[in-house]
Order: structure tokens, then sequence, then C-alpha cells
């Protein structure tokens, strides 16, 4: 196993960067459920009122799944954080490389696990 080059230093940098992440994510998320609801609360005029109010519903919903499933990204790298395991991918056992982690706090897999991946995927949907 290779050494990751992890310092404390880096780690707790790291930390407060996924921490300011989940703080606007979460500040984003409140603003827009306010946002929808003062929006529900007005008249809808015409059918094509609401189908716009419905598309926009439809888009803030899938906004709001994305802005979820970082969240949990976020999450996992802190507990990973707290329990010592993290910048080690998942695949591999290896150590994440820092400018990975640098440039994606939450990353879980190395470049090289993450281009292995890829080229399954490719495989498989060529054949299927």
């Amino acid at each position: 196993m290779k050494e990751s080059g992890l310092t404390k230093k880096f780690i707790e940098e790291q930390k407060q960067k996924l921490l300011r992440m989940k703080t606007q994510l979460l500040n984003s998320m409140r603003d827009a459920v306010k946002e929808e609801i003062t929006d529900a609360d007005k008249t809808i005029s015409e059918e094509g009122d609401l189908a716009q109010v419905l598309a926009s519903q439809n888009l803030a919903i899938q906004v709001q799944e994305n802005t979820l499933k970082k969240l949990r990204q976020i999450d996992l790298a802190l507990h990973k954080m707290d329990m010592g395991t993290y910048g080690i991918c998942e695949e591999t056992g290896e150590p994440i490389e820092l400018k990975r982690l640098e440039r994606i706090p939450w990353a879980r897999i190395s470049i090289a696990a993450a281009e292995e991946l890829e080229r399954d995927n490719k495989k498989f949907h060529r054949v299927s």
C-alpha cells in the first residue's frame, strides 16, 4: 500500500472546506423551499401558467435531489475523516491523489479506479 501523504493539516483544511460546502448547500435548499412556497401561494390564472409552475417544480425537485446526493457524499467524507479512512480509495484500498481530493474533497475513489469504472461502464453499454 502506498503512503497517502495526507497530513493532519490537509485533512483539517478539507474538513473546513466540506463544512463550508455543506452549509452553503443547506442554505440554498432552505432558500429554494421558501421560494417554492411563495410561488405556490400565487394564484394560477391560466392553463399555461399551471404548466409552467409544474415544470418549474419538477426542475426544483431535480435540483434538490442532486443537492441531497452531494450532501450525502460530504457527510460520508466527514465520517471517513472521523474514522481515519479519508483519502483511501474504496475500490483499490490505495490512497486517493491529493490533487483529486483538493478538487473533489468528497472523492471516494482514485483517478485510476474511476477510469477503470468508466471503461467497464462503456463496455457494458456497448454489450446491452
